[in-house]
């Protein structure tokens, strides 16, 4: 159950031909659903935790970006293939913000960044650190992506 309600029913003067759901009077911090059909109207009142939640992002913003905002921006970098410099900056940032070692998913896009740059030799060196990871966490599809491009990029 994700939510239960109770709210007196309107009779409406005139009939609603279909059934309609609506938002009235829509704030920051609350609004009105209004479910309406025939001559009935059932006004359900939403309350929201803006301020809470505003004010944890503002401050997570202002504290600076974290190692998922630069992977993020990393990625957008790689699948548009622009500004890749930039893309390997962030990437690394993202990499040395981890506690212990960086995960094998996050390795696996330097690498990808690292070909796309032909960097090829530096490309087979980090995509060999993402396949030890991959190994210890048991992930086959990434073990199968690095082992391909290792031995795809071995060849250039």
């Amino acid at each position: 159950v994700v939510l239960s309600t109770s709210s007196p029913v309107k009779k409406l003067a005139a009939s609603v031909e279909n059934f309609t759901i609506g938002f009235e009077n829509v704030t920051t911090k609350d609004a009105v659903l209004t479910l309406s059909w025939d001559q009935v109207q059932v006004n359900v009142s939403m309350n929201f935790p803006t301020d809470e939640k505003m004010k944890s992002s503002i401050e997570s913003v202002m504290a600076g970006p974290s190692g998922n905002d630069y992977y993020r921006a990393a990625e957008y970098y790689l699948n548009e293939k622009i500004q890749l410099p930039n893309a390997l900056e962030y990437i690394n940032k993202a990499i040395s913000m981890q506690e212990g070692d960086a995960p094998f998913w996050m390795v696996r896009r330097k690498s990808l960044i690292q070909a796309e740059m032909g960097d090829f030799k530096g490309a087979i060196a980090t995509a060999k650190i993402s396949l030890e990871g991959a190994k210890k966490a048991g992930h086959q599809g990434y073990i199968d992506q690095n082992e391909r491009s290792i031995q795809e990029w071995s060849k250039k």
